[in-house]
């Protein structure tokens, strides 16, 4: 059983940042009280749900929960073909994308990744600080 979380401190940085410039330079032409107020709304829900990621694996499963645990990937290890740890560009970013049918992004800060093959072809790179003790989790449960 692995578990680890990694705060996403780029991603809070950089909403905090965010918040208080947007309130800084539209704050007196909104009138301030309304749209501060759901400025602040936003990015505080936006905050809740990737302030950090949580990665689970066991025997079953690699679950990983974003931030409060509303945004979560569960994929089954029966599923996992082959794993191997990948750094990605400075440019792949941060948070959930990819190309729907070919593969996903799924981190919150750093440029270290475990990346999962799935029996469909399918490809997740998962962002981690500790990419050695995450592959060698995983890679103890991958089935043949």
């Amino acid at each position: 059983m692995y578990r680890h979380t990694q705060v996403g401190w780029v991603i809070i940085i950089s909403f905090f940042i965010m918040f208080f410039l947007l309130g800084f330079f539209t704050g007196p032409l909104a009138g301030k009280g309304p749209f501060v107020l759901g400025l602040a709304v936003f990015v505080l829900a936006f905050m809740s749900l990737f302030w950090s990621l949580t990665v689970d694996v066991s025997n079953e499963l690699v679950t990983l929960a974003f931030g409060v645990g509303l945004i979560r990937y569960k994929l089954p290890m029966s599923n996992v073909v082959s794993a191997r740890i990948r750094r990605i560009k400075w440019y792949s970013g941060f948070g959930i994308h990819g190309w729907p049918g070919k593969g996903w992004l799924l981190n919150v800060s750093g440029l270290d990744t475990v990346e999962l093959t799935m029996k469909n072809g399918m490809r997740y790179l998962i962002g981690t600080d500790e990419p050695q003790q995450l592959y060698d989790a995983i890679a103890r449960n991958i089935k043949s």
